[in-house]
């Protein structure tokens, strides 16, 4: 929640320590991971902000938070002019998005 706190008032920097001194078990869960990457994305840093979301994604598999995780994902390697990674993170979402849709029957 500190964390969080420092992020909303524009201290990325403190935000991001705070994330990073934690347990790894804890550091490495999809939230934090995913908060880590808004850090990043505060900072600057689309390469980081896009790495931390699919490894965010990867921590939670399946459902709709997994599909929002890859597009964000792609969204910053976009911005990072890397769009090969962009359109791998794409297709991963989209992959994703169908596994989540329920089967009429």
């Amino acid at each position: 929640k500190l964390a969080q706190h420092y992020l909303a008032a524009g201290e990325s920097g403190e935000a991001l320590a705070l994330l990073e001194a934690l347990p790894e078990d804890v550091r490495l869960s999809a939230p934090v991971l995913a908060e880590a990457a808004a850090c990043h994305a505060a900072r600057g840093q689309p390469v980081a902000a896009a790495l931390s979301y699919e490894r965010a994604a990867r921590r939670r598999p399946g459902g709709p938070q997994t599909t929002e995780l890859l597009l964000e994902a792609a969204r910053w390697y976009d911005r990072a002019g890397d769009t090969a990674a962009a359109a791998a993170a794409r297709a991963a979402a989209t992959a994703s998005a169908s596994r989540d849709v329920p089967v009429p029957g």
